[in-house]
């Protein structure tokens, strides 16, 4: 049988084991432990810098307008986004670009993030790189869009990963 003082002795031990980890919870999964000589040790989860997507833009409403987004994982926290455009349709416009939350190129939700102007010039091309704080993974796991805007109006749109159910 259990003494009353030893079964709490064990229900306190655990706590305090759990008080030595600390879990990092901005959705990077990584997670800190700190050892009796305040080493710190860290895994990340398998990340192949490598990935890549390219998403197309497809045009909206009566626009003729498409182009391409390009994402290029950097880290695991952070990705470079190319936008092109090559569509004489946008010669000599000053077009917005932007990732939105959401699934419908028609009413795109939030702007999450700008992804600044391209400047498109007489032959119809034009591109722009930002760099934004999301990683790809992040992005290809939730429900994201890449917009380019002409003032408030969405000429140009896709779906990052593809849409829902990927």
């Amino acid at each position: 049988m259990i003494k009353p003082n030893k079964f709490l002795a064990l229900a306190i031990v655990p706590f305090f084991a759990l008080a030595a980890c600390e879990v990092d919870d901005n959705d990077n999964d990584t997670v800190m432990l700190n050892d009796t000589v305040n080493d710190t040790v860290a895994y990340d989860d398998d990340f192949d810098v490598t990935e890549d997507e390219t998403v197309n833009l497809s045009a909206i409403g009566d626009s003729d307008i498409s182009a391409e987004a390009e994402f290029n994982a950097i880290d695991r926290n952070r990705t470079n986004v190319i936008i092109n455009v090559d569509d004489s349709d946008a010669a000599g416009m000053t077009l917005t670009a932007a990732l939105h939350r959401g699934d419908d190129c028609d009413n795109p939700g939030e702007e999450v993030e700008s992804l600044g102007e391209v400047s498109v010039g007489a032959d119809g091309q034009g591109s722009s790189t930002t760099e934004i704080s999301h990683g790809l993974q992040h992005l290809q796991d939730g429900d994201y869009l890449v917009a380019l805007l002409d003032g408030d109006r969405v000429v140009s749109c896709g779906q990052i990963g593809g849409g829902l159910g990927w």
